[in-house]
């Protein structure tokens, strides 16, 4: 075991090359692991939502403690910081024999927004990078099987560990000039941009009182119609919800 776990920790593997946990696991248990994967739920249908890999290892670690003795780590080189970073990583829990917790595929991205109230700092401040993982793979013994239910549930369930991709958005812009040499003339240019969703904790209390909640409830209705588009206008007083 003990030469297993170094050749894992020297090694540079080629690219999507994953560390075998589950002969590790076999190894050190006797025993072919249970496996479940985790997923960080998504609020809106194609929002795509990712673990952020700092943010979780804290709450294992504040929750239930990491053996850090011997972590099992693959690192890459990062270019804008000119450091490591780690690419996949194997934990265990210090109080609990019998579980590995493998984060695989961690990766950069930027422009990433917090999936809830709580923020979460950049990694690489700079840039605003954040190293986050889209999946967790549990291993485990049977005599786990409650435990691990209920920490997957905790971890998949809770919207601070994670963040989420901004939306983008086409734009198309049709316009007419006007040149001192070859006259009046038209224009056609197209891009996109990002839309980072705000975060509303009461929209009632942000947007106008309960008379604005009985507007909103009629447009998603609305919009949640198949075939449905189009463009909805809002008119009001200031502080009425008419930029909603």
């Amino acid at each position: 075991m003990e030469e297993a776990i170094q050749l894992v920790k020297k090694s540079y593997p080629p690219a999507h090359k994953e560390i075998p946990v589950k002969y590790l696991f076999l190894s050190k248990y006797g025993q072919f692991p249970q496996k479940i994967r985790l997923l960080p739920v998504e609020k809106e249908k194609g929002s795509q939502v990712v673990f952020h890999v700092k943010t979780v290892l804290d709450r294992l670690n504040d929750q239930y403690g990491i053996n850090n003795e011997r972590p099992i780590i693959r690192r890459y080189f990062h270019q804008c910081s000119k450091k490591y970073y780690t690419t996949q990583q194997v934990v265990s829990l210090s109080n609990i024999n019998g579980i590995l917790i493998h984060l695989n595929q961690c990766h950069w991205v930027i422009n990433y927004t917090n999936n809830s109230n709580k923020s979460i700092e950049p990694d690489y401040v700079q840039d605003r990078h954040y190293l986050v993982v889209e999946q967790i793979y549990l291993f485990y013994l049977n005599e786990h099987e409650n435990f691990v239910q209920k920490l997957a549930h905790d971890l998949i369930h809770d919207d601070t560990l994670s963040l989420i991709q901004p939306k983008v958005v086409n734009l198309c812009f049709l316009g007419k000039y006007k040149d001192a040499c070859n006259g009046p003339g038209s224009f056609y240019t197209r891009g996109n941009t990002l839309i980072k969703k705000p975060y509303i904790n009461n929209l009632a209390v942000s947007y106008g009182g309960h008379d604005f909640l009985r507007a909103h409830n009629k447009i998603v209705t609305w919009l949640n119609k198949k075939h449905t588009n189009g463009l909805v206008l809002l008119h009001g007083a200031p502080g009425s919800g008419n930029e909603f």
